[in-house]
Formats: C-alpha cells, sequence, structure tokens
C-alpha cells in the first residue's frame, strides 16, 4: 500500500483526522470513532509511565460527578497507533469530549492582555465551581494552570490534564507539576497538602487571566516580586506589579487584589478555601448580576464568546506554528540545512532551533539555524532590564556579543526602601542562621557564532550560586522565547 493510501487509525477503533496539540509526554488527535463517525479528542502517550495510568484512573473517578466543568473520558487502551512516516507501535491513549476551542492560555497569549475583571468574575467563577467539585471528593488536581483550562464550543472552561492529580492528604510529595506556580511548601520534597496547593495555583491563574502577566517569575526569594508576598509586603507588591498591568490596559479594583492575597498567601493555613473564594466580595458584582438582572449577566457571557471567536484565527496560526515546531524537532525530523549550502545553518532562511548540549557544558542554549545577533542580543537585554528593572548592555565583539548583569543594582532606588521594610525578617534569618538570596550576583552571558551553531554561554562572575542558577533558568527561558 503506498504512503498516500495510509489510513491513519488509533487501536483500529478511532481514524486519525488531525494532530493537534503536542507535548513532552503525548500527542492530541482529533480523531472520529470508525463506525458512529462521533468526534472525540484522544491523547496517545509516547513512552509508558505511571502518570498514564493515574491520569486514567482519575478521570475515571471523576466522571462520576458529571461536574460540567470538568473535561470527560469516554474510552481508554492500548493498540497499534499507524501514522504515516511513523514506525507502527503499541500505545497507550485515552478518548475524550473534544475541546475544538483549544485552551485559555492561547487566547490570552494571542491577545497579549488578560480579560479584565468582570470577565475574568465570570470564567474563574466557572473554573472554581470544577475545583469545588475535585476538592468535595478529596481530590487535588496538583497542576492548575491555564494551558489545562480548555474551552467547549461555547467557550465554556473545562478542567483537564489529571496527571499529576491525587486523592488529598497532608502527607502528599511533590512529584510534577509546572514549577512557576508550584506552591513553595511544596518545594525540596517536603510533605504538603494537595487541595491547599491547588488554591495557590489559582492564584496564578487568575492574575494571568484577568491581566495577562504572571504574578512572579518563579516562587521563590530570588524573585523580587515573589519576595514582596513571601514577607506579606503585599502594598509593595501591588506598588510594582499595578503599573505593569496598567500598562496593558487593565485596571484592577481594591477587591481583586485583597482576594489575591489571600489566596497567594505563604502559609497554607492562611489561604482561603474554595467555598470562601466562591463567596468572596469579590464575585459579588455577577452575583447579583444572576440574582437581579440575569439577562446581562447573559449578554457579558456573549461577548465574552464574541471575543474568544474573534482570536480564532490567531489561535489556530500560532498552534499551526508550535506543531510545525514540535515535527521539525522530532526525532524523524532532518537537519535544518539547505541543498546549496554544505553548512546551511546560518543560511536566511533556515529558522533558528535550539540544539541539544553537551551534558559537560552547562548553562548554555546551542542555536542551529539564521539569527541576527546584535538584534537578538539587544532584545534579550530589553527583556532583562523590564523584568529585573536593572541595567544591563551590550558589549560589541565581530565575534562574541556579551553582556554583565548586576542583580543588585536597580534602575529604581527600590532596594533601599525594602531594606527598611526587611529589615526585621533579615535579622530573624540571621539569628537562624538562614542563607540570605539577596546577595550582589553577577552574570555574564556571551553570544559565540562557530562554524556549526551558536552558543549562548550564562558565566557566574561572582555572588550567590543559588541567585545565579535561579536567574539562569529565567533569562534561558527569555531567550528560548525570543527565538522561537
Amino acid at each position: 500500500m503506498s504512503e498516500s493510501n495510509i489510513q491513519e487509525k488509533i487501536d483500529g477503533k478511532y481514524k486519525i483526522i488531525e494532530k493537534i496539540g503536542s507535548g513532552g509526554q503525548a500527542n492530541i488527535f482529533l480523531v472520529i470513532k470508525i463506525g458512529t463517525n462521533e468526534e472525540y479528542a484522544a491523547k496517545v502517550f509516547k513512552e509508558n509511565s505511571d502518570f498514564i495510568d493515574n491520569e486514567i484512573n482519575m478521570l475515571q473517578e471523576v466522571k462520576q460527578y458529571q461536574c460540567p466543568y470538568i473535561i470527560n473520558i469516554i474510552d481508554s487502551g492500548e493498540g497499534e497507533v499507524i501514522r504515516k512516516n511513523r514506525k507502527t507501535k503499541e500505545r497507550k491513549y485515552f478518548i475524550l469530549d473534544n475541546q475544538p476551542n483549544g485552551n485559555l492560555f492561547d487566547y490570552i497569549l494571542v491577545k497579549g492582555q488578560g480579560v479584565g475583571e468582570l470577565y475574568s468574575k465570570i470564567i474563574f467563577q466557572k473554573i472554581l465551581f470544577g475545583i469545588q467539585c475535585l476538592h468535595k471528593h478529596n481530590i487535588c488536581h496538583r497542576d492548575l494552570k491555564l494551558e489545562n483550562i480548555f474551552l467547549d464550543g461555547n467557550f465554556e472552561p473545562k478542567i483537564g490534564d489529571f496527571g499529576f492529580a491525587s486523592f488529598n492528604s497532608d502527607e502528599l510529595i511533590c512529584n510534577g507539576g509546572t514549577e512557576e506556580y508550584l506552591p513553595p511548601e511544596a518545594k525540596g520534597g517536603a510533605k504538603y497538602n494537595g487541595i491547599k496547593g491547588d488554591i495557590f495555583y489559582l492564584a496564578s491563574v487568575l492574575m494571568i487571566l484577568t491581566a495577562g502577566i504572571p504574578a512572579f517569575q518563579f516562587p521563590n526569594k530570588s524573585d523580587s516580586h515573589f519576595k514582596r508576598i513571601y514577607y506579606k509586603k503585599y502594598d509593595l507588591y501591588w506598588n510594582k506589579i499595578e503599573p505593569k498591568i496598567n500598562q496593558k490596559g487593565i485596571t484592577i479594583s481594591p477587591d481583586f487584589k485583597e482576594f489575591f492575597n489571600k489566596i497567594v498567601a505563604i502559609e497554607p493555613n492562611e489561604r482561603l478555601n474554595i467555598d470562601e473564594m466562591l463567596a468572596h466580595p469579590w464575585f459579588k458584582e455577577i452575583n447579583d448580576m444572576k440574582k437581579d438582572n440575569l439577562e446581562e449577566f447573559k449578554k457579558n457571557e456573549e461577548k465574552i464568546k464574541e471575543l474568544f471567536t474573534e482570536l480564532i484565527p490567531m489561535v489556530k496560526r500560532s498552534l499551526e506554528s508550535e506543531l510545525r515546531k514540535a515535527d521539525a524537532n522530532s526525532v524523524y525530523a532532518p537537519y535544518n540545512r539547505s541543498i546549496s549550502d554544505n553548512i546551511g545553518v546560518f543560511n536566511p532562511n533556515a529558522k533558528p532551533k535550539i540544539i541539544d548540549t553537551p551534558m559537560n557544558v552547562k548553562y548554555c542554549i546551542n542555536i542551529r539555524g539564521y539569527l541576527e545577533p546584535v538584534s537578538f542580543m539587544n532584545k534579550l537585554c530589553v527583556m532583562i532590564k523590564n523584568e529585573f528593572e536593572i541595567e544591563c548592555s551590550i558589549d560589541t565583539d565581530p565575534e562574541i556579543l556579551k553582556m554583565r548583569i548586576n542583580f543588585e543594582k536597580s534602575l529604581e532606588e527600590e532596594n533601599e526602601e525594602e531594606d527598611k521594610e526587611f529589615e526585621e525578617e533579615k535579622k530573624e534569618n540571621e539569628e537562624n542562621n538562614e542563607e540570605e538570596d539577596n546577595t550582589e550576583t553577577e552574570m555574564e552571558i556571551k553570544l559565540y557564532k562557530d562554524t556549526e551553531k551558536y552558543m549562548l554561554r550564562f558565566k557566574e562572575k561572582k555572588g550567590n550560586r543559588k541567585i545565579f542558577i535561579d536567574k539562569y533558568k529565567i533569562i534561558s527561558d527569555m531567550a528560548i522565547k525570543l527565538l522561537n
């Protein structure tokens, strides 16, 4: 049979229509059930792991609760997956109700800002109804983020991706989740309560959904925004982050700030539970609307649908681009070379692509493909300035571009004010012999060009190694986003 005549199938029961998503552990396909032509989404795992069985078991458990804001599992199994240009292999899979409008994060990403308080209240309340159902049955999700909130045909939110979900206890140990949102009590193998951890995750969901910016980059004290939350200096936190929100064209209310403060609390026992969140005054506007003016509430729901519908073409283009990159980086993809150029990596038609870095070369990003070095480094410099509010500049050299960054020198005279505010806590830490995270740290970032690639290398010049590693993670993520 010729390649063009191959019918792509899963387990002989589902015909693959198209690939609609790709992750580290699984591919997502739009499929139809053979014989009935019912349309579903199939999650097909690349490798077997304990997370697969856990996700299937948790989805089966949650299905019986019939919550309208949780994704629904239809079938699961293990069978041959037949695809063009791929070896036929036995793969574990499960079938879900298809959510044709993707996930919430993609819409916020292409919109470039949050949806504002009113629309956020409507969407976020529905997400909380889904989490309320889970928590009522002693289930914690443990990886709540906008990427895991899917949208059905009517743009109603559906909570999905239950790979790390579990029945709750105070003895849970973190075995996954997303580092940028991970509750601080779950770090370092410590035992924690998953339901209270979910609330911390929800604080990040709320901020991105409403304002379109992250609440912080990483939940540790080397992150300036999180440090203010850690020491309960909420006024300082809002003084710094609110202008960034306003730049996005979003305004926030005192009720929003108070609500956020109570769910992002460092001490798990100080966080609101789901019932308390739903009863918070921040939701009063839409609760009154549903009670006294249901027609107005429905109109706002329709406006959300209209807003997201307008974004669909941009979201589709973005997803298609991501899928092309995923396929290009797969083990089946050829190197990014042109036929007319033996090396080919600096051909202007060859887009930059991250390639493997040798294990013995730490804190580097290797880049194959065409790159405009000065433009790239200048853009990275601007991102660093905006994120950390510090000064940095590029040293131009024909072969090496470099910048030096000092993580104590602020563009604004913020540190003097904060040092006074944190004086008590610092003294306490010194008495307890705790390591301080605000030590001056200097980093050098160099972009080298050799015959086959570029190498972006991060070097610690002096200071606190923990801060260097934390900043390396943040800045390397920025560089990868620029390349993409």
